[in-house]
């Protein structure tokens, strides 16, 4: 695998955990702000913001998850260079 693929990879890794967390980050204030502008209910606002809270556990899944076939790729690339 040549160097770009794998800088490719590792750039859409990153990308992908930025712009969820991004995301997710972004849903706090949103709810805060526009709960009330809608006139629903408190108890509504906090359901909007648990999925911004709770949304950090799949993220973790698939950061780790990502970080386990970065190893694995790393290490079936310099496998043939070591037997050599």
């Amino acid at each position: 695998m040549s160097d770009r693929a794998a800088l490719s990879r590792g750039i859409r890794a990153w990308l992908v955990f930025f712009v969820v967390s991004l995301v997710l980050s972004g849903i706090v204030p949103l709810a805060l702000i526009c709960g009330p502008i809608r006139g629903i209910p408190f108890w509504w606002t906090v359901v909007d913001l648990s999925f911004g809270i709770f949304g950090v556990i799949p993220l973790y899944v698939v950061r780790k998850k990502i970080k386990r076939l970065e190893a694995l790729t790393a290490d079936r690339t310099t496998a043939p260079a070591l037997a050599t």
